[in-house]
């Protein structure tokens, strides 16, 4: 091939990439430092969540989105529950490893001192006798374990989960499960500390437990929104959103955190993507284009509800939000939340995507209060919250990481969705 013909091909595939310019570079850098251990997390500990919402607004800034108000920052506050120190548990002067062989519930108290045991399990319930001394005993200095191992009926398993709630007025209970652990974020806490452990590592033969556990109640947590948006070039005052969350679970005490690469670096990294590429002279949109990094997801669709009842902009005038959240697998296609809801958005979303490929399938659900699209769609703006299908990852786990993610439907999906946002 002669020198001038390929420089022309190569001009050729230069621009036809830059017609969308998604940047998994980009996106692998945002997750890595948005889940890294600076950033802890990403949650109520070691300043996680305000790292986090500081670099994103610095992303912002760097970007040229523009702020309402002056600036990026939605300010607000709500309790959360925290463990700022190292939590330690053993059994049987053996120490565990909390988040791979044990977890406390987000939910729990302070504890701190050496346990006898008592066990819970199909032996308890298989005699009346066995099980109405149980009931009566005092069980305030020591911590159950409750085992339902060899309990085959679905009720009765149920009802031995729901002893992690401690109706025995224990120290601690501790329920014996092989599943990967996930934890959470709460807003109370109880008095009383629950645990899940492996039922491996605790057995039957657990007598004895020693255990340091140290909560700080915070009635008033001062975290924000990061908000940001590129004006339109013609309705400037009609908006469409993309939104993300950026919280995760945050950590216990100085080493212990959950990197929440997946769930949600991903879909910041994706959101800030799309920021860089509307931001472009040639990529201006028409309509006014909001981008928003909500707090308090994970303890409660927190910062999404705080938002809608006090909106920096007139609500009615939103076309269309779509929230990425989880979206670093793909191989399966995506899952479009509200599909069934806004019927008719989602047969554009279909039609563009039966035409181009970009993604392998589009499944849809219904209404679901399980992220930040939830509150818009109450108030009748047409959401959908997007997230990928495919390769099984950590959810709620120390092992979130980048490292993890494939990213398979990035690029499809950053081109689905620009398409759809040029029907809107």
């Amino acid at each position: 091939m002669k020198k001038s013909k390929f420089y022309i091909l190569l001009v050729f595939i230069i621009l036809n990439n830059n017609l969308f310019s998604q940047d998994t570079n980009y996106a692998r850098y945002v997750i890595d430092t948005l889940s890294g251990k600076f950033m802890f997390g990403r949650g109520y500990t070691n300043d996680g969540l305000e790292k986090a919402a500081n670099y994103i607004s610095g992303e912002f800034k760097s970007i040229g989105l523009k702020p309402f108000n002056n600036s990026y920052y939605q300010e607000l506050s709500y309790p959360i529950n925290t463990f700022p120190e190292a939590i330690m548990l053993s059994c049987n002067k053996k120490q565990l490893k909390f988040g791979s062989d044990y977890i406390i519930a987000p939910f729990s108290s302070s504890l701190n001192g050496t346990f006898n045991t008592i066990y819970f399990n199909k032996k308890t319930v298989a005699s009346p006798d066995r099980f109405n001394q149980f009931l009566q005993s005092d069980l305030r200095k020591k911590i159950v374990i409750i085992d339902d191992d060899g309990i085959k009926d679905d009720a009765t398993r149920k009802t031995f989960k729901e002893m992690q709630f401690n109706p025995f007025h224990a120290a601690a209970v501790v329920y014996l499960d092989n599943n990967e652990f996930m934890w959470g974020a709460s807003t109370d806490t109880a008095q009383f500390v629950s645990i899940n452990a492996k039922r491996a590592l605790i057995g039957k033969k657990c007598k004895e437990i020693d255990i340091h556990v140290k909560n700080s109640f915070i009635q008033n947590f001062k975290t924000k929104n990061v908000i940001g948006y590129i004006e339109g070039t013609v309705y400037p005052d009609s908006f469409l959103v993309f939104s993300a969350h950026y919280d995760h679970l945050g950590g216990i005490g100085n080493d212990v955190y959950y990197p929440g690469a997946h769930d949600n670096g991903s879909g910041v990294a994706l959101m800030l993507d799309l920021a860089k590429y509307y931001s472009k002279p040639e990529n201006k949109p028409n309509v006014s284009i909001v981008f928003i990094a909500f707090t308090g997801e994970e303890a409660g669709l927190i910062g999404s509800r705080y938002f809608v009842e006090h909106p920096l902009f007139k609500l009615k005038k939103t076309r269309f939000l779509l929230n990425l959240d989880i979206i670093g697998t793909g191989k399966d296609g995506i899952m479009v939340v509200n599909g069934s809801v806004f019927a008719k958005e989602f047969r554009l979303l279909e039609d563009i995507n039966s035409k181009t490929k970009y993604v392998s399938s589009i499944s849809t659900r219904g209404k679901a209060a399980n992220s930040d699209h939830y509150f818009f769609s109450e108030e009748n703006i047409p959401s959908f919250f997007i997230y990928t299908k495919g390769e099984p990852l950590p959810y709620h786990s120390i092992n979130d990481i980048n490292a993890k993610i494939p990213l398979k439907a990035y690029n499809g999906l950053f081109k689905l969705v620009v398409e759809f946002y040029k029907t809107m």
